[in-house]
């Protein structure tokens, strides 16, 4: 398997493995994926013998996206790099594909103060809140979406002493 950066004959797989993880990520259509493509800092699939198994996204601060959970992190920080969505295909899942993500990310983060995502609280994900925190990333908030969903606000910091 290769983490390699999106292609747009990725584009249907990927967006069919957002679909199937709507419980915990915000749909996404070709239109925003192709901007994702474009404004993102990264948008980067694991490709298993030309099968999609796995996508993430990532964003710089300073970017247009209107993501509210993005918004909140952007009021706080000035320096971290952000983790919009992962994505894993079910015939793939638990067979280490969020951790060779998560180390790419984490190693794309270094430089700045933090990597920063959300997970859902209400209704629960314990074992993305569980990974999460065996990844030493820790809760720095919490945010209720308008669609109800609560959210832990976690971040990675990188950068100690920063004031970023």
């Amino acid at each position: 398997m290769q983490l390699r950066p999106i292609e747009l004959g990725d584009f249907d797989q990927v967006l069919e493995l957002n679909r199937a993880a709507e419980d915990h990520v915000s749909p996404l259509d070709h239109d925003a994926l192709e901007w994702f493509v474009e404004n993102g800092h990264r948008v980067v699939v694991i490709d298993d013998d030309g099968s999609t198994a796995a996508f993430t996204v990532t964003l710089l601060p300073g970017s247009a996206y209107r993501s509210p959970n993005y918004g909140w992190f952007t009021e706080r920080y000035a320096d971290f790099l952000y983790l919009d969505r992962i994505a894993v295909g079910e015939p793939w899942r638990r067979r280490g594909l969020g951790t060779l993500i998560y180390d790419a990310m984490e190693r794309d983060a270094v430089g700045h103060a933090r990597l920063c995502c959300e997970v859902d609280l209400d209704p629960p994900n314990p074992a993305s809140l569980a990974f999460h925190a065996s990844r030493g990333y820790q809760e720095v908030g919490q945010l209720r979406n308008a669609n109800g969903k609560l959210l832990t606000m976690l971040a990675k910091e990188f950068l100690t002493g920063h004031d970023a």
